[in-house]
């Protein structure tokens, strides 16, 4: 995955919603869904185990490796999720969707989808 977000000022209000979806009929909702603020994970990680996880491997393509304001813009270069990652939470077989969503002072201004398929 790769993403270059532009920022035209510099924001320390960032919220973050995550969604797990499993493909059925369409993609429908699974497990998880959460909000939070993305801020308030960076200065204390502990509260969000999971998402720290995720944003731990995130962080190592990307500029994101500090806490906020963020005053430039955003990179994610050659982000792949590693297997052993994927392997810490045991789901059924099958076609899933992650949906992250990005908003700046309460404004939805990002939708990233990750499409994921578990076989054996």
């Amino acid at each position: 995955m790769n993403i270059i977000g532009k920022l035209s000022r510099s924001i320390d209000n960032i919220t973050v919603k995550a969604e797990l979806f499993r493909k059925t009929n369409g993609y429908t909702p699974f497990i998880y869904k959460f909000t939070m603020d993305f801020c308030e994970l960076k200065r204390n990680p502990q509260r969000q185990p999971v998402m720290t996880i995720f944003f731990k491997y995130l962080e190592q393509n990307s500029n994101l490796n500090h806490t906020c304001p963020y005053d430039h813009d955003i990179i994610l270069k050659n982000f792949v999720m590693p297997e052993k990652v994927l392997m810490l939470l045991p789901y059924p077989k099958g076609d899933y969707m992650v949906q992250l969503g990005f908003a700046a002072y309460n404004e939805w201004v990002l939708t990233v989808k990750a499409f994921v398929q578990i076989t054996d």
